[in-house]
């Protein structure tokens, strides 16, 4: 199982995010989840610990949209997956990091995304938002 942190947003956010959806590209919407997210991931970086660099460099920020059922490729829906990538060819398989961060039963916990996600959440927040808050000035500055 993928260590991963959810964002649960307010509902007037959650709008907003739809909204900006219809009104301009998508991309940007996943670009300022993305950038958000890669506010986490560099903490999370920074907090494991390194024994060769595959854990630390597997760290990453994926997106994928989702639709209401619950499937992918919907409508105004983000999953935004921050942590370990695994599989998939990878070059750096962070399979193992639900184990370093919840620990076994012969080693104890290292958490590294918890605290990332404890100190770097409300700027991640700030981040994304203020990616949005460029675009809806592009969009105004055009009209």
């Amino acid at each position: 199982m993928r260590p991963s942190v959810r964002f649960s947003v307010s509902p007037d956010l959650e709008q907003n995010l739809r909204n900006l959806a219809k009104l301009t590209r998508k991309d940007v919407v996943i670009e300022a989840l993305t950038a958000g997210g890669e506010v986490i991931a560099e903490e999370a970086k920074r907090l494991v610990k390194v024994v060769s660099g595959n854990l630390r460099d597997s760290i990453g920020v994926s997106i994928n949209e989702q639709n209401s059922a619950g499937g992918q490729s919907g409508k105004g829906h983000f999953n935004v997956f921050i942590g370990p990538r695994t599989g998939g060819g990878e070059p750096h398989d962070g399979f193992y990091g639900h184990m370093i961060e919840r620990g076994t039963f012969r080693f104890g916990a290292q958490p590294f995304m918890a605290p990332a996600f404890d100190t770097m959440g409300e700027e991640a927040g700030e981040v994304a938002i203020d990616h949005i808050r460029a675009e809806f000035t592009r969009l105004t500055k055009r009209a």
